[in-house]
């Protein structure tokens, strides 16, 4: 890379201990990588297409540049079953095989229901799966053609969204405090049903398909363990890769003492499903309908938001991602949580301070491959900060990622000045990045490389790495 530099200030004070403080060298901005240069297992939500809630062809342009593999999609049952036993698979056809093409990996929802069939459900959220014995029978035979026309193309498989909406329905809140249920009566039962019939054929066309039950709307352990139950007692807890699940937080990091909750009941029940993180992602401005909408976001604070969530999930070890690629606006949803902007023709008029910081977090998420101990890194402030130390596989060179985490992202850009104490370890040619922006600092260090000196550090994660994975 060549270097741009900007600013040039080095102080000559110094230090009984032989320490020369330095202010910053800015060295330009992080090069970013497209998807031929990543391996990521990271996806970017392409949701409502089936329902004509977004437009494929106004944003497919930007999902190569933003290096995400994965892409979530759902199937959509009543838009290609329009008439009973009749598949047009025109539309979802030409999404799928353009992704691929692209490099892409796309992940396929089996939901939503199909209203032509009595007791079958409609093409909406909380629409319903199908109940009655007809629309149970029609389910599997759409299940079959879509596995089998996709095998080869599609190995990632999800089986509903926010099933558990269904069975405890949410009735609000009372004294602030969010109300569920009462319970469905036979819903859970017909869930587990519903999961256990759709891996099953799956599995049958694909046997090395990758299955995530559920995408369970809630942070709820008790679900997550009466579920696990439900499989295993049914013998069919081998069919499930991974149960998936959302979850909201104003402060991104509130939701993990939950999730460590819902880690410890797999590790209690002995099976051999993980957690993947399916969908999660802050607005860009407020009262733009859906999760997070009551808090004055800006095109700032939704860029801190997700980089603060893929990154915790990264130090966890955690599949991640963001919701959503664009903003959805239509009659029935007006959501802000696209990495791009769109009008209401649904075409894109221009990328988000997210779309960027995302792209600039593909480019380094590939040497975050382990989490290693952080208590070996100390940063000198008195704020409460989220601090991690990753080492990547193949150079076995380490960067540490750490941001103010106290509370939500705000709309700031003023960091503070800090010092890193190292212990065990030290950078030859330490750098480092703020994420968001993507601009690239070499930092003043000790004579004895145990000490990182006037490191930047705010409410988003800055990156501190050696310059050679980075320059």
């Amino acid at each position: 890379m060549k270097f741009n530099v900007l600013i040039l200030i080095l102080a000559v004070i110094f230090s009984g201990n032989g320490v020369v403080a330095q202010q910053r060298l800015e060295l330009g901005k992080l090069r970013q990588k497209t998807i031929s240069e990543v391996h990521n297992d990271l996806h970017i939500g392409c949701e409502a297409l089936d329902r004509g809630y977004a437009d494929y062809d106004a944003y497919k342009g930007y999902l190569e540049p933003l290096g995400m593999r994965y892409i979530r999609l759902q199937a959509g049952w009543a838009r290609i079953e329009q008439k009973k036993g009749s598949y047009n698979f025109k539309w979802l056809d030409r999404i799928i095989d353009d992704a691929v093409n692209r490099g892409l990996e796309p992940w396929l929802q089996t939901s939503y229901g199909n209203p032509i069939y009595k007791g079958g459900g409609t093409p909406f959220i909380n629409g319903g799966w199908p109940t009655s014995d007809e629309a149970k029978a029609a389910w599997d035979r759409w299940v079959r053609a879509l596995a089998e026309r996709y095998k080869g193309k599609v190995h990632t498989w999800e089986i509903w969204n926010e099933p558990d909406e269904l069975v405890d329905p949410y009735r609000g809140k009372v004294n602030g405090k969010h109300q569920y249920g009462p319970r469905v009566p036979g819903s859970f039962e017909g869930l587990v049903d519903l999961q256990i019939r759709t891996a099953e054929i799956i599995r049958s066309v694909d046997p090395d398909a990758v299955i995530a039950a559920c995408g369970l709307a809630r942070l709820n352990p008790a679900f997550v363990e009466e579920l696990v139950v439900a499989f295993k007692a049914a013998g069919k807890d081998h069919l499930f890769d991974y149960i998936t699940y959302h979850g909201y937080k104003y402060r991104p990091e509130d939701m993990y003492p939950i999730v460590a909750k819902m880690q410890a009941v797999l590790d209690r029940q002995k099976v051999k499903i993980a957690l993947w993180q399916g969908e999660s992602g802050a607005p860009s401005r407020a009262n733009a309908g859906g999760a997070l909408r009551d808090y004055e976001w800006t095109e700032i604070s939704q860029a801190k938001w997700n980089l603060r969530r893929v990154l915790s999930d990264r130090a966890r070890m955690i599949r991640s991602g963001i919701y959503t690629i664009v903003d959805q606006n239509s009659a029935r949803t007006r959501a802000a949580k696209g990495l791009l902007e769109t009008n209401s023709f649904h075409k894109v008029i221009g990328t988000k301070a997210a779309y960027h910081a995302m792209r600039n977090l593909v480019s380094v998420y590939d040497n975050l491959d382990r989490p290693l101990p952080g208590d070996c890194v100390r940063v000198e402030t008195a704020e409460q900060i989220s601090k991690y130390l990753f080492e990547d596989d193949d150079t076995k060179l380490k960067s540490v990622v750490l941001w103010i985490d106290a509370d939500r992202p705000n709309n700031s850009e003023r960091t503070e000045s800090v010092t890193v104490a190292l212990s065990g370890f030290n950078f030859v040619e330490p750098v480092c990045v703020d994420l968001r922006t993507g601009i690239i600092c070499r930092l003043p260090v000790s004579d004895d490389g145990n000490l990182l000196h006037d490191v930047p550090l705010y409410d988003s994660p800055i990156l501190i790495t050696e310059a050679s994975l980075v320059i």
